[in-house]
């Protein structure tokens, strides 16, 4: 009994369901299947970071000149607090300090040594980025059945996932029949 290919595929999908799983690591997971639920395990971004190269003020110094008390680059680990008549020099990622209210970037501002004049007008949290923001912790991020892509690798590197439990590739075997078919030596 002959079947178009519409019918064979519709027959393929309704009986061939996957079963086996095997974890993979993520730079291997492209274009293959999750088979379990992917969820936040850390929010993202971790902490209050600045999303710009600039200087952490509070907004009521908007206009001053103030003196620059330090600078904070991505990955410093201390703790920093807001002085009074003074700002800080911030590069992007870096960790808000307390006290701060918005960041001023850099393009904005006019400095003379170490004083730094601010433009008047300071919107609050300006080019903060806040603690999750793009992710928070426990939030489902991948459903399972999702067939990966490089975004998605990206995402689970984003989270320190290593590797994924995804669905066995499936076995194809091709056969033909009849006596019309011969082999490419043989006479037509």
């Amino acid at each position: 009994m002959a079947i178009n290919v519409e019918e064979a595929l519709k027959a393929i999908y309704t009986f061939a369901t996957p079963t086996q799983s095997e974890i993979v690591p993520i730079e291997n997971g492209i274009h293959r299947v999750l088979c379990e639920s992917v969820t936040a395990t850390h929010s993202l971004p971790s902490f209050d970071n600045s999303a710009m190269d600039g200087y952490a003020v509070r907004v009521e110094d908007a206009g001053k000149t103030l003196k620059q008390s330090c600078v904070i680059f991505a990955g410093d680990g201390a703790e920093i607090r807001m002085v009074e008549d003074q700002c800080i020099r911030i590069m992007t990622g870096a960790k808000i300090p307390q006290g701060c209210e918005a960041i001023v970037p850099i393009e904005e501002v006019s400095v003379n040594g170490d004083s730094v004049t601010l433009p008047g007008s300071i919107r609050a949290s300006a080019h903060i980025r806040l603690k999750g923001e793009d992710i928070q912790s426990g939030m489902e991020l991948l459903k399972l059945g999702t067939m990966l892509h490089a975004h998605h690798i990206s995402l689970l590197a984003s989270q320190g996932i290593t590797h994924i439990k995804v669905y066995r590739r499936p076995r194809v075997a091709l056969f033909s029949s009849g006596n019309e078919l011969k082999m490419h030596y043989e006479e037509l």
